[in-house]
């Protein structure tokens, strides 16, 4: 961001007797580091200027795992350090038997398949939650 710009100032300082000496003063915008966590571990870290706007990074990928999203980001660099935690979901499909026929269904209890193999439920249902063998499963 503009954390290495420089601004520079001119200013005057009158001295005792009246003389006046020029001076510049150069001023670095202040800046502070954004990290983004996952699972504990440092995924990112961004050194950003106060009021400047922040935008998250693209979500990570984890097999097996939903990104859930970053917890509360602010609009804007606050004047201090700021530490943002992104979530994953377990897909849920893994959990299943993988050998065996399942139905899925909407959270709202509609039909979506019946008679499906698990193998088959990452590649012929659309992303989104869904309701397989009573479980809550999600499709990335």
């Amino acid at each position: 961001g503009g954390c290495s710009a420089l601004g520079a100032h001119h200013g005057y300082l009158a001295d005792l007797a009246g003389a006046s000496a020029s001076c510049v003063v150069t001023v670095l915008p202040a800046c502070y580091a954004i990290t983004y966590l996952v699972d504990g571990e440092v995924f990112k870290t961004d050194s950003i200027a106060r009021g400047a706007s922040i935008s998250v990074p693209e979500a990570p990928v984890k097999e097996g795992y939903i990104f859930s999203g970053w917890s509360e980001v602010p609009e804007t660099m606050p004047a201090m350090d700021v530490v943002v935690t992104g979530h994953f979901e377990a897909d849920g499909i893994g959990a299943l038997s993988a050998d065996g026929l399942v139905d899925v269904y909407t959270l709202q209890g509609v039909t979506v398949k019946l008679q499906i193999s698990v193998a088959e439920l990452r590649y012929a249902l659309p992303k989104g939650v869904y309701i397989v063998n009573g479980k809550r499963i999600a499709i990335k």
